[in-house]
């Protein structure tokens, strides 16, 4: 075992389950989890991966000085709160954010990839798009040429970004949406599942249908 790929997971549901397995196919040994709900026994190890202790724990955190890091919380606002945390109190922590990508994805040796970005199965990013930190570029998901993606965005599966699009931090583009080229959705957007988003997203608004339209 390589301590320098030893990885702590921040989160412990289901997005943790598929950040771990991410994490393993792309070479990384994850060393444990830090997550405060505290679940029976029989479920408290999603993916074999032991429970450090709490994330409120100041002594957990610590971790993070340590270990290589990835955010495994599905919720944007959760991650978000957990960023500011870690850059408030563990600022040293930021250069040891992992970044993970599963074998079957495609990631041109054109685009550029934050630290402690999670890729997953089947997903595609093009030349020339931009990935900032901790964003989620989901199973399936695609992000075309000149495309740019802002901090803690998720990009869900099989939704699609097309050409010179551009998403906000902290916004959800939802499952199987599309955004068309050079549409811009604003920060902390949702774009509800199958959406085709035709006109620009406004910071904070939520959009659904085809075309999407504002709820």
């Amino acid at each position: 075992m390589n301590k320098n790929r030893n990885v702590v997971l921040l989160g412990g549901g289901g997005h943790a389950c598929v950040v771990a397995e991410i994490a393993r196919l792309a070479g990384w040994v994850p060393k444990g989890l830090l997550d405060d709900n505290m679940r029976p026994p029989a479920s408290d190890e999603p993916m074999s991966v032991p429970r450090l202790g709490a994330l409120s724990g100041e002594r957990s955190l610590e971790l993070l000085g340590e270990y290589w890091w990835l955010l495994a919380l599905g919720g944007l606002a959760q991650r978000r709160e957990l960023l500011d945390t870690i850059a408030d109190h563990f600022p040293q922590a930021a250069q040891r954010a992992a970044t993970v990508v599963h074998p079957s994805a495609w990631v041109s040796p054109a685009s550029t990839i934050g630290a402690g970005v999670v890729i997953g199965a089947g997903a595609v990013v093009n030349p020339c798009a931009f990935v900032a930190d901790h964003v989620i570029i989901n199973t399936g998901a695609v992000v075309e040429h000149d495309v740019q993606v802002g901090t803690n965005a998720h990009i869900a599966p099989q939704a699609m970004l097309g050409g010179g699009a551009r998403v906000g931090a902290d916004a959800l583009v939802g499952g199987g949406a599309v955004v068309l080229p050079g549409i811009t959705v604003g920060p902390g957007a949702t774009v509800g599942a199958g959406a085709v988003v035709t006109k620009p997203v406004g910071e904070g608004q939520t959009v659904v249908g085809t075309p999407a339209r504002t709820l």
